[in-house]
């Protein structure tokens, strides 16, 4: 059973529920459904908090670019670990990534080996 998250009125529940189904980027289902980047990253937090792991993958990747949130390597780093401990391949890249280029914690090759 999928749970449909409450939210404000500025964003109506068909959007709300679009957001929360779809693996599309923070800036196509902005620019889809004019609204603000900052709204679509909080629509995927809640979908990650719930622990999907394609959102928590998204979610790791709008925290490393500053996209819709502030810059933030090691919350990436948190949220990519979530997606990449349930087999997303794109979550263990980019967590290899992060250790890998020393981004969000320290330089870790053996980690970025994972």
């Amino acid at each position: 059973m999928r749970q449909i998250l409450h939210g404000s009125a500025r964003t109506t529940a068909a959007v709300r529920r679009a957001i929360q189904d779809s693996q599309e980027s923070l800036n196509v289902l902005a620019k889809r459904y004019a609204i603000n980047p900052k709204t679509v990253a909080k629509w995927f937090r809640k979908v990650a908090e719930l622990g999907q792991p394609f959102s928590q993958e998204a979610l790791g990747t709008l925290y490393g670019r500053g996209d819709g949130v502030a810059q933030d390597f090691a919350e990436a780093m948190k949220w990519y670990r979530k997606a990449a401990s349930q087999g997303n391949p794109k979550g263990q890249f980019y967590l290899g990534h992060l250790y890998l280029s020393g981004l969000g914690a320290s330089k870790n090759l053996s980690e970025a080996g994972k």
